[in-house]
C-alpha cells in the first residue's frame, strides 16, 4: 500500500509543480515505510506472496524514474545530475525487479498479472530481417567501435537496441498482436526491455563514460522519448540526449544526430 502512496504523492506533485517539493517529501516518506516492509517480504519470498513482490518492485521502478528525474530537482544535488541520467539509480531498479521475478517468474505468468510479464512477439524479433531508415541511423554507430577491444559488447547492445526499436514501433498501429493475444499497447515494454538483454559489461563502459557507450544510450534515450506521455517519464528521453551530447562534445555530435533530432534538440535534415 505504501509504495502506490507513494507513487500517488509523486504523481500529485507531478499535477501541483507549485507544491512539488511538499508532495515529493511526502512520497519519499511513504516509499521508505514500504521498502522497510518489502526488505522483511523479501525474506520470506515463495510463490503465495510473487505477485505481490513483483507489483511492489513495479510500482518502485516507476518510483525511482519519477523521483529521479526532472520531479526530482532540487532534491538532489546538481553535481548528481549526470550520474542520475547515466542510469545510476533506475538501471539498479530495473535489475532488482528482474532479480524479484525470476524465481517465480511462471507462477506470475500463469496468474491475473499475466499479460505485464508477458513479452509478446519479443523472441521473434530478428532486426537483421528488416531494415527501414531509423534502423539505419542505429547501423552507422558501428564504426564507432570497430577498433575497439569492448567492439562485441557494443555490438550485443546495438542488436538489443535494435530489437527494443523495432518492437516499440510496431504498436504505433496495434496490429503487431490480434486483440486474443494482448489486452493492451506493449511499446512501453520496450523501453524496459533494454537493461535485462544487454551485456552487464556494457553498463560498466558507459558509467566510465566511454564515448561508444555514451552514443548507444543516446539512441536508448530517443526511444525512451517515444514514452514522453507518460508522467513518470516526461522529459528523460530529451535529458539522456542533452547529457550525452555535453559529456561528448562537438567532436562526436555527428554521431548523435538522429537522436539529437527526435528529442528536438536539433532541427533540420540529417
Amino acid at each position: 500500500m505504501e509504495a502506490l502512496l507513494g507513487l500517488s504523492a509523486l504523481h500529485v506533485a507531478y499535477l501541483e509543480p507549485q507544491e512539488r517539493l511538499r508532495h515529493t517529501a511526502q512520497a519519499a516518506r511513504y516509499h521508505s515505510k514500504g521498502l522497510h516492509g518489502f526488505n522483511e517480504a523479501i525474506q520470506s519470498a515463495n510463490d503465495e506472496i510473487a505477485d505481490a513482490l513483483f507489483v511492489w518492485s513495479s510500482l518502485n521502478l516507476l518510483y525511482v524514474f519519477g523521483v529521479s528525474g526532472r520531479l526530482g530537482e532540487g532534491l538532489w544535488g546538481e553535481g548528481s545530475r549526470k550520474d542520475r541520467i547515466l542510469g545510476t539509480s533506475w538501471i539498479p531498479m530495473v535489475k532488482g525487479v528482474q532479480t524479484v521475478l525470476s524465481p517465480s517468474f511462471y507462477t506470475v505468468l500463469a496468474g491475473p498479472l499475466r499479460e505485464l510479464v508477458s513479452l509478446g512477439n519479443w523472441e521473434d524479433i530478428d532486426p537483421d530481417e528488416t531494415e527501414d531508415v531509423d534502423d539505419r541511423h542505429f547501423c552507422q554507430t558501428r564504426d564507432v567501435w570497430k577498433n575497439s577491444p569492448d567492439a562485441s559488447t557494443y555490438k550485443a547492445t546495438l542488436q538489443v537496441l535494435r530489437r527494443c526499436r523495432m518492437f516499440m514501433a510496431q504498436f504505433s498501429t496495434m496490429e503487431a498482436e490480434t486483440s486474443a493475444n494482448t489486452a493492451f499497447n506493449r511499446s512501453w515494454q520496450g523501453g524496459f526491455l533494454f537493461v535485462p538483454f544487454v551485456p552487464n559489461e556494457y553498463f560498466t563502459l558507459l558509467h566510465q563514460r566511454q564515448p561508444p557507450a555514451l552514443i548507444l544510450y543516446a539512441f536508448y534515450g530517443a526511444l525512451l522519448h517515444s514514452l514522453n506521455d507518460s508522467w513518470f517519464m516526461e522529459g528523460w528521453g530529451y535529458d539522456i540526449v542533452e547529457v550525452v551530447d555535453d559529456l561528448l562534445g562537438s567532436y562526436w555530435r555527428s554521431w548523435i544526430a538522429w537522436p539529437l533530432q527526435t528529442v528536438g534538440l536539433r532541427t533540420g535534415d540529417l
